[in-house]
């Protein structure tokens, strides 16, 4: 992912942009929005001053005191564990405030920015923050690397990484998929679930059973996994289904889908993106 192309923010696609007079964002929701991006960035920073460890860069140690806002006493104790924690979320805050702001100003700019993205923006902080904390647990844990004890961690190192996962959440979320497949693999998976969702649709046979060339036909399919939404392809192309149960759909047949004597390719599709094998019609 770069920040010139910005992929996880809104699309620049046609669609996006046919849709943009009707879903146009009003000026002062941009500036409640700039404001609010603007404000997360000054409260991320300033969290990350007030709980940078004193002696951090000259490995003297790290002070135990922290002073947050208007209080004038410090909290008297905080663990170098848990300091690394607040400052992982807060770095990854400011990683993801980085990604949503440039996309902001890029999809602004080009007059592209619509409504149905606010939430969005609105949430990609929150997100990247707690990215950046499953990272770390995953990391000081020794899922991917050997660590040391807190008091050798490098806060620096930490804060680069925290950030970097919260600008680069999809390389991120793709690193921790990759890491859990491979502790986590099994193998059999959903095939050992006799009754799983989402399960493929399959062909088991038509009615009428012989098909000649001429006029259109009502196909009758039986077999299972059908759904509401079910569409048979004929030849790769959509066709009319009715769906009659979850075993049986009516399919109508073109009069050029028996044009002349062959065979044709049927398959069952659900908005699952589950789709049946192939079943072979006979036109005689």
């Amino acid at each position: 992912m770069s920040l010139d192309t910005i992929p996880d923010g809104p699309t620049s696609s046609g669609t996006e942009a046919a849709s943009s007079s009707k879903d146009a964002v009003p000026v002062w929701e941009r500036a409640a929005l700039l404001i609010y991006l603007g404000a997360v960035a000054l409260l991320l920073m300033y969290f990350l001053l007030r709980l940078w460890p004193d002696g951090a860069a000259s490995g003297s140690g790290w002070s135990k005191q922290l002073y947050v806002f208007w209080k004038r006493e410090p909290i008297p104790y905080v663990s170098d564990d848990v300091r690394l924690l607040l400052l992982v979320m807060v770095a990854g805050g400011l990683g993801s405030f980085i990604h949503a702001a440039t996309s902001f100003v890029d999809y602004v700019g080009n007059r592209r920015f619509v409504s149905s993205w606010m939430l969005w923006y609105v949430m990609r902080p929150l997100i990247g923050s707690t990215l950046a904390l499953v990272l770390y647990v995953a990391v000081r844990g020794g899922l991917l690397s050997a660590t040391a004890g807190s008091q050798s961690v490098s806060p620096f190192g930490v804060v680069a990484i925290a950030a970097l996962a919260g600008m680069f959440s999809k390389q991120a979320t793709d690193k921790l998929n990759e890491m859990f497949s491979t502790l986590f693999k099994t193998s059999e998976g959903d095939s050992a679930r006799k009754d799983k969702l989402d399960a493929a649709p399959k062909v088991i046979s038509f009615e009428p059973v012989t098909l000649h060339p001429g006029a259109e036909v009502d196909l009758t399919v039986t077999g299972s996994g059908f759904e509401s939404a079910s569409i048979a392809r004929v030849k790769g192309q959509p066709r009319p289904t009715t769906f009659l149960s979850p075993s049986k759909i009516s399919v109508k047949l073109s009069a050029s889908d028996l044009a002349a004597a062959g065979a044709l390719a049927l398959t069952v599709h659900n908005t699952s993106g589950q789709s049946s094998p192939p079943a072979t019609l006979t036109v005689t």
